[in-house]
């Protein structure tokens, strides 16, 4: 990644550079989406609206996060002591995050994830569409429709995802992702997001942050780094942002 730009303002540029005009302040964030882009776990009970009543969708999102875990764990034959020794976890973390009583931090769930030796992503997919049969001669799928995109639902995250290959099974992943206006990714741990990731700019535009270092992308514009640094996404626009992601080997 460059560590100057040669580009003209506000176009594959630095943003916030001495001497440059800010960007514009991003949008307030509700309450119950800062608790969930923290890096904490957050208890159930504790999905709130601004201190109000639990919000039940947040809610429902975590059980069901729950029961993907746990059947991810079981059909890898690991005890729960196990994966919370594997993951640097305590057992009681595993045992609320399996029963829905705690919604995970993206740290926590990279970590199960690498203990079970599969891509976080696995935990968010939503179900699957089989509307074409676009196979081979071998039976292997090969194209990915718009109406058949495995979407990822990510608690922590504002932006939405869709998968554009088949599955996670292979050594590359790509991703759709629409950043509404906004939208502020959590800042990934370092320590969690391995391989190398490339992310493109096809409409809109947004500001890429690594390790507190911003760069401004807008259509057409591609941005290429190591993922074990910190990294996030943000569009403090008003208007939404359409983006590609490609990450090799399948982490997210």
């Amino acid at each position: 990644m460059p560590t100057t730009s040669q580009g003209r303002r506000g176009r594959g540029s630095r943003a916030g550079k001495a001497g440059e005009p800010d960007p514009p302040a991003l949008q307030p964030v509700p309450a119950r989406r800062r608790r969930l882009i923290s890096g904490a776990d957050i208890p159930t009970a504790e999905l709130g609206v601004d201190g109000g009543a639990v919000d039940t969708e947040l809610e429902a999102e975590a059980i069901a996060l729950g029961e993907k875990i746990r059947t991810a764990r079981g059909n890898s034959g690991v005890a729960m002591s196990t994966l919370a020794e594997r993951a640097g976890v305590s057992k009681s973390l595993i045992s609320q995050i399996e029963k829905g009583r705690v919604q995970p931090s993206i740290t926590t769930l990279r970590r199960i994830a690498r203990a079970l030796d599969m891509p976080v992503a696995n935990f968010f997919l939503g179900p699957e569409v089989h509307v074409s049969n676009d196979t081979d001669r071998f039976g292997q799928q090969l194209v990915v429709r718009k109406a058949e995109r495995k979407h990822l639902g990510i608690p922590s995250s504002d932006i939405h995802y869709g998968l554009l290959v088949p599955d996670l099974n292979r050594r590359l992943e790509v991703l759709w992702g629409e950043v509404p206006p906004g939208a502020d990714s959590p800042a990934e741990e370092p320590s969690t997001h391995f391989g190398e990731e490339c992310i493109i700019c096809i409409d809109g535009s947004f500001i890429m942050e690594i390790d507190g270092e911003r760069f401004i992308l807008e259509a057409g514009d591609s941005i290429s780094f190591d993922p074990m640094r910190l990294h996030r996404i943000i569009n403090p626009s008003t208007t939404p942002a359409s983006i590609v992601v490609c990450i090799t080997p399948p982490s997210y």
